[in-house]
């Protein structure tokens, strides 16, 4: 990792044996890419993320510890200002949508880097990001107020047994949906501290209500949880319509 200042600009040199990069992208501000990965990070220091790489953008997955929850979070290429990824050779022409590229990173080492001028410089910092296939290594370039820093990650290969997005979609699509549900989070966080008490081996039953069927549409129970024990104890809460939003 190195730090440096920049008071006459950039200069760089271009070697025609040089490699091309397999991803370079730029964005004027490293904000929303912090925010997007904070969604992934959890208390474990050595926490490591799946990132996929392909044409659209990136992809980074994260697992609990026994695969039973993945949050993802996708980051379109249309949120940098300049992104292109060269397409590996032993790909097939024909999958020109699949994914090309996919390695494992620390997502808090990848967000140091990111906010190495500070949570309070995200918004002026710059970021170039550059990926080499040859040496599996990620080139973080962050600049804020003429000052340089530039962190170099080595990835390495996500596990053998990780499943992609399809597959862990395809594990929740047995039957057809019925129901969606679109609401704010914290009023579901807020219901579940409600049954936090409960001992950790009760089941919670999460059940949906056609709002548009209530005579009165102010008072509509969209969504209720309810929790019970083997001993026999019992939790219950509810979100109204004003909270939430759904379709049938």
């Amino acid at each position: 990792m190195t730090c440096s200042r920049n008071d006459h600009g950039r200069s760089t040199t271009s070697s025609a044996a040089a490699p091309l990069p397999t991803l370079s992208c730029t964005a004027e501000s490293a904000k929303v890419l912090v925010t997007l990965l904070s969604c992934l990070a959890q208390t474990k220091r050595d926490q490591r993320v799946r990132c996929d790489v392909d044409r659209r953008g990136l992809l980074f997955t994260a697992h609990s510890i026994g695969k039973s929850l993945q949050v993802t979070t996708s980051i379109g290429r249309e949120l940098f200002e300049n992104y292109r990824f060269e397409e590996q050779d032993d790909e097939e022409d024909g999958d020109v949508d699949g994914v090309q590229l996919s390695f494992a990173l620390n997502v808090h080492l990848l967000l140091e880097c990111l906010s190495m001028f500070g949570p309070s410089a995200l918004a002026t910092t710059s970021l170039r990001m550059t990926y080499e296939a040859e040496s599996a290594s990620l080139l973080l370039v962050v600049e804020d107020s003429g000052f340089m820093c530039e962190c170099s990650m080595q990835v390495l290969e996500h596990e053998g047994g990780d499943m992609n997005q399809l597959e862990f979609e395809s594990a929740f699509e047995q039957s057809a949906v019925v129901a969606r549900c679109i609401m704010q989070s914290d009023p579901l966080r807020d219901a579940f501290a409600e049954l936090y008490d409960l001992p950790s081996a009760a089941s919670v039953t999460i059940a949906m209500t056609d709002c548009k069927r209530a005579v009165d549409q102010s008072k509509a129970k969209c969504l209720s949880l309810s929790a019970t024990t083997t001993a026999g104890v019992q939790g219950a809460c509810t979100l109204e319509r004003d909270v939430s939003s759904h379709e049938w």
